[in-house]
């Protein structure tokens, strides 16, 4: 069965974090039945340097091909657009809902019968959490009104990867829209790194690996730091994709007390990961919401802890022994978490990282599903979009 799948970043790209990983995870355990074939682009997230591929022809890519495109003009775009209709998908699969280009106007092309699948799928990976919403919401609350008078949010089909995230798009556009809830893909390992003891008498060492945004909530992670009276080391892991918000968090730096050390870091390719995650005692995770969390399946697989704010999927395996859940998610509530958390013996931290990997391995022998294509193949065979 033919698909094509739309997003705008794509392995080898990387700064766009989470859903990246996780839809090259998607196209590359792909079952042999699927021909996947992604559309997008030669660039990664805020970069105008292209990706080292070849661009705009069909590349083959595990089961399939990609298509990386250089839309630096409409006209090549076009080309794009044109070689997925070349390829008659049953299947379409939007990685977005408010893209411009690899969303948006592939589906103006399917409402006025340009593009012609049988099945049309979005995964808003988290964009309508309440958080991300009241982000540019002056832009979003116009565009979700114009999808439904166009009639398109009765003829698509949803991916969420938790309830909690199907109960978003449900609150957006009605108990009837048509969800299937899949977790999202992972290539990660079936069992966790062995931890590293942390140094005798050092600072608590601690990891943010997340993109610099507002919705990923790192002003209130560093506002709480202010209060914690234990030494601490902070490397913070990720592209700074708001600049104006890094220079807010930059300022906030600069006012820590001396015992308090704030690095960012920069980005990290994928393939890094793991192993620089080995050397932190626990990674900090101040997000306002994730639909999955791929940087907190990583962390436990890397057998590093995990403080998170109680809005992923995954606080009961957190509250469970993967970590702990903050809450609330204000800096006084980080300052209480990242304090007690301070104050364990190095005894205690290797207890805590032997206790994440084992959270992990129980996570990766539970989560057998059958792949989100094959459900999607489902529906359109009982040919009942209503029951996805």
């Amino acid at each position: 069965m033919q698909i094509v799948v739309f997003n705008s970043f794509f392995p080898p790209a990387f700064l766009g974090g989470g859903p990246i990983r996780t839809l090259g995870a998607m196209v590359t355990s792909a079952p042999p039945e699927f021909r996947v074939s992604v559309v997008t682009t030669n660039t990664d997230l805020g970069r105008t340097t292209p990706l080292d591929v070849v661009a705009d022809e069909w590349v083959p890519y595990a089961n399939g091909e990609v298509f990386y495109s250089s839309t630096s003009s409409w006209l090549r775009l076009f080309r794009a657009l044109s070689e997925a209709r070349s390829r008659r998908p049953r299947i379409v699969y939007a990685n977005s809902f408010f893209d411009a280009k690899f969303s948006i106007l592939p589906l103006l092309l399917f409402a006025v019968g340009w593009l012609r699948p049988d099945l049309w799928v979005i995964a808003p990976r988290g964009e309508f959490a309440l958080s991300a919403l009241r982000l540019k919401g002056w832009k979003k609350r116009p565009y979700i009104l114009f999808f439904k008078a166009m009639g398109l949010a009765r003829r698509v089909s949803w991916h969420a990867s938790s309830s909690a995230e199907a109960a978003d798009v449900k609150r957006v556009f009605g108990n009837s829209a048509p969800v299937v809830i899949r977790e999202n893909d992972t290539l990660l390992p079936q069992y966790a790194a062995a931890p590293i003891p942390s140094p005798a008498d050092g600072p608590l060492r601690a990891v943010a690996l997340s993109r610099v945004s507002p919705v990923k909530g790192i002003d209130t992670l560093l506002a709480g730091l202010s209060q914690v009276g234990s030494p601490l080391i902070l490397n913070i892991i990720g592209p700074p994709e708001d600049k104006q918000y890094y220079h807010r968090c930059q300022a906030i730096v600069a006012s820590l007390p001396t015992h308090i050390e704030v690095n960012f870091l920069g980005a990290l390719p994928n393939d890094m990961v793991r192993e620089v995650l080995r050397q932190y005692d626990v990674m900090l995770c101040p997000t306002k919401g994730e639909n999955f969390g791929h940087a907190i399946a990583e962390a436990l697989s890397s057998s590093c802890p995990v403080l998170c704010a109680d809005v992923t999927p995954w606080s009961a395996r957190l509250s469970a022994g993967g970590g702990m859940v903050v809450s609330p998610n204000t800096p006084d509530g980080w300052t209480a978490a990242v304090s007690e958390y301070a104050r364990q013996s190095t005894g205690e931290l290797l207890r805590r990282k032997q206790r994440a990997g084992a959270i992990y391995e129980e996570w990766r022998s539970e989560s057998v599903q059958s792949h989100a294509f094959s459900l999607f193949a489902e529906v359109l065979r009982n040919g009942d979009r209503t029951k996805a």
